[in-house]
């Protein structure tokens, strides 16, 4: 006699619905989660982007010395190219906005294309800078918003007197820069980059964005989620969540054998330019002359392996394939087995250089030469394209960067701060 009872029809769809309650609440869990990544990430940008229009502003002259008086905005002539390169004084930004947010000659920022910015400049009295005034009498407010979805989520202010003459960005014979008049620039024998320029703004280096971050804290079967957007990783061959202690939670064990993590393409993770990469690592054994990956996109094939991140021995290595291996490996350094490490990497292809951070502080920078290629293929964690090139021992809080991540926020990572 069969002993097992079959499930009623009741009984079926009260186990659907059950499932479907749980699948909604997880669903809900992580597209919160997400919200909350973006949101801080859109902050962040918000006020790098408030502070870099005012600087801008700052660096102009009060008024246009070719207007009898003091005109509040810019001239027809000012706004025909469609953006602020021939904005030449504080109140030509009076009433200007912008969505989204653009450099001084109108290119794009990456990252901010949810964004908006608005300058208002406002009058006030001299010795009484709280009070408004209706004319000018050489002192004004200038404010600068970044607003997205219509609400205003950072702001930068600052007081412009019609006081000593402004700078802008000189460089001088020994390729330095230097914020100075350009009669002073002149005299050092440097070149006047021009009106609104500096030697460190958004201008020419925006800030970093988080593309992808695997915690490993959610704890599902055979998928580990990517906590900055949508890069769900699939672990395969059976890799193992452990405990780590403390407040880091979980970390991923895997055998150094097959365990793996695959994550499909997306045009985010393609990364051409610059990029930053991080990782805490625990290896149970290093092997000379042997790699090791934390993570790999792209293959050798066709020359477009996008970017790596791992050990060569027990030498923390980052580099691309494009048609020739161009690592930079940080011999000095050797890790050691069965502890953990924060290791870090930037790669800027523009300015040629590739540096290694080992527990939040840098420890290796060197030339790095070739081109970045792009592709669409997958990304591994844990393993090199190759059927090979394993990670024995345990990964936590992967993370890749669109752009470079400062030498303060990589100790802060370290740290646990960011």
């Amino acid at each position: 006699m069969n002993a097992r009872r079959a499930l009623t029809l009741v009984e079926v769809v009260l186990a659907t619905v059950v499932v479907g309650v749980m699948m909604a609440g997880a669903l809900a869990t992580v597209s919160a989660s997400q919200r909350a990544s973006r949101a801080q990430a859109d902050q962040a940008l918000a006020q790098l982007l408030a502070q870099d229009l005012l600087d801008e502003i700052m660096a102009l002259p009060y008024a246009d010395a070719s207007d009898t008086a003091v005109i509040s905005g810019p001239a027809l002539t000012e706004v025909a190219t469609g953006n602020r390169s021939l904005f030449n004084d504080v109140n030509d930004y009076n009433g200007w906005s912008e969505a989204p947010p653009r450099r001084r000659d109108g290119t794009g920022i990456a990252g901010a294309d949810n964004l908006s910015r608005r300058v208002g400049v406002d009058f006030l009295t001299p010795n009484a800078w709280t009070t408004p005034s209706v004319t000018d009498q050489g002192v004004a407010r200038i404010t600068v918003s970044v607003m997205r979805g219509g609400g205003t989520i950072a702001t930068a202010v600052g007081i412009r007197t019609s006081g000593p003459p402004a700078t802008q960005a000189c460089k001088l014979a020994n390729n330095a820069c230097a914020d100075l008049t350009p009669a002073r620039c002149a005299e050092l024998g440097g070149t006047a980059q021009g009106a609104g320029t500096r030697c460190w703004t958004l201008r020419d280096e925006a800030p970093a964005i988080l593309v992808a971050h695997w915690k490993f804290e959610d704890l599902l079967p055979v998928t580990a989620l990517d906590s900055a957007g949508l890069h769900v990783a699939t672990l395969l061959k059976g890799p193992t969540f452990v405990a780590r202690g403390g407040h880091w939670g979980n970390a991923l064990k895997l055998d150094g054998s097959n365990d793996h993590g695959l994550v499909s393409h997306a045009a985010d993770l393609s990364l051409t330019r610059k990029f930053t990469l991080t990782a805490w690592v625990y290896a149970d054994a290093f092997v000379a002359n042997t790699y090791q990956y934390v993570l790999n996109k792209g293959t050798t094939v066709g020359g477009n392996q996008n970017y790596y991140l791992g050990v060569f021995g027990s030498n923390v290595m980052v580099g691309f394939y494009d048609g020739a291996y161009r690592d930079v490996i940080d011999t000095a350094t050797k890790l050691k087995t069965k502890k953990w490490t924060h290791i870090a990497a930037t790669v800027d292809i523009d300015a040629g250089v590739a540096r290694i951070f080992i527990d939040g502080q840098p420890t290796y920078s060197g030339t790095i030469t070739g081109t970045i290629p792009a592709n669409t293929e997958n990304l591994y964690l844990g393993r090199s394209e190759w059927t090979n090139d394993y990670w024995k021992g345990r990964l936590d809080d992967i993370r890749i960067y669109d752009g470079i991540v400062s030498d303060a926020d990589i100790h802060k990572i370290n740290n646990g701060q960011l």
